[in-house]
């Protein structure tokens, strides 16, 4: 039969596909969002799955909108950060203190507006960085699936580039003098899957 062959294909994706949801419903998924990002003009997004019952798998996104920020206020910034994180939770599943590693990457470009003064291209520069680092907070689970979390964290930049173009278009770069990177976050969002935090299978 000529559809053989493809219809085994397919039952098989779809055998798969079933595992794998079935995998992953037996674990707790969290989605949050980080509110002083939003409260910065950065829109975020987060993911964190219970790989252990007391380890979690985080990636997180933020869009720097172009707005003018306290740091930098005779630039429009805009740009990406996305970030990957392990988090310990020595007490409870999925909850509680919070223990983690983070690895932040940055691509930011500043545009300079001083009040619709004429535009200074010699001025304008993009900042590209890479900060390792660690956090401490804590995560609670409020009725069936809120999420609450706040954390604190401290890294290095292990890369701290500008890039900046002069008015002949002449390309130059330099290095950050910045290493330390200090972050906050308030998080709340909800919880899918597991509520408990821990696999089935886990013991």
């Amino acid at each position: 039969m000529p559809y053989a062959s493809p219809l085994r294909t397919s039952l098989a994706l779809a055998a798969s596909c079933l595992l794998a949801a079935s995998a992953w419903a037996q674990r707790a998924v969290d989605v949050q969002t980080n509110l002083l990002g939003l409260v910065n003009g950065a829109p975020n997004a987060s993911v964190e799955v219970s790989a252990r019952p007391r380890l979690g798998l985080e990636a997180a996104a933020y869009y720097i909108a172009p707005l003018r920020r306290w740091a930098t206020p005779n630039y429009v910034s805009t740009g990406l950060r996305v970030e990957a994180a392990v988090n310990y939770y020595p007490e409870a599943d999925f909850r509680g203190l919070a223990l983690g590693a983070v690895a932040r990457y940055s691509a930011l470009d500043f545009r300079w507006d001083d009040d619709g003064a004429v535009a200074r291209p010699d001025r304008d520069f993009s900042k590209r960085r890479l900060v390792l680092g660690g956090t401490l907070g804590g995560k609670w689970l409020v009725g069936d699936g809120l999420t609450l979390e706040s954390h604190c964290g401290l890294g290095w930049a292990v890369v701290d580039r500008y890039d900046r173009r002069d008015w002949e278009g002449t390309f130059s770069r330099t290095f950050g003098f910045r290493p330390l990177s200090v972050t906050l976050r308030l998080g709340v969002g909800w919880r899918f899957g597991n509520r408990a935090g821990r696999p089935a299978t886990a013991r």
